[in-house]
């Protein structure tokens, strides 16, 4: 109202009838530790799901990508040779790792990393990278009864193809929208 008076509208103020306001608390999305595999993901056998008991699902999916292991690459032994690589990029990142913090390490890495998350019936996205870089990475982000954990996701196209077609052959999807090509 002020801005308006200087400006010279001749308006005034007689009264206010309502004034709300709301606070919130913020409280952002956090890979922590293992959170089981639905049967409908886990039949799919196109995520590794890293079994840990710390807050850093996040690194293990990123290793588990990097390092893949012949044989049980859900076990958190197979990628901690590996443990320390990123020390460097994960300076003022916490574990566990925000949602937000993603894009930041994917910048200080040079990597691609886009994370999707299984609404109960299908795969959505909730961050993709504006740009894809030779290193990509696509972490499927769940969440149980508040605790949430960040696996790899192995073979999009096997996860996703069920989603969209009943048929069994080979299906490429754009990682950043999702839709579904044939070659």
């Amino acid at each position: 109202m002020e801005e308006l008076e200087i400006r010279g509208s001749q308006w005034v103020l007689n009264r206010i009838l309502n004034l709300e306001l709301r606070i919130n608390r913020y409280n952002p999305l956090r890979g922590g530790s293992y959170v089981s595999l639905s049967t409908t993901l886990a039949n799919k056998e196109a995520v590794i799901n890293v079994i840990n008991r710390d807050n850093k699902c996040f690194l293990w999916a990123l290793l588990a990508a990097l390092h893949p292991a012949r044989k049980d690459a859900q076990r958190v032994n197979k990628y901690k040779q590996w443990e320390h690589e990123f020390d460097d990029a994960l300076k003022g990142i916490e574990f566990p790792v925000k949602l937000s913090d993603v894009s930041k390490f994917a910048k200080r890495t040079n990597m691609s990393i886009n994370v999707y998350t299984f609404d109960r019936k299908r795969i959505v996205p909730l961050e993709i990278s504006k740009e894809g870089k030779e290193t990509h990475i696509d972490l499927l982000y769940l969440s149980e009864k508040g605790n949430n954990h960040y696996c790899l996701i192995q073979n999009l196209s096997r996860l996703l193809r069920l989603q969209v077609t009943k048929h069994w052959k080979k299906v490429y999807f754009c990682r950043m929208c999702l839709n579904k090509f044939d070659s």
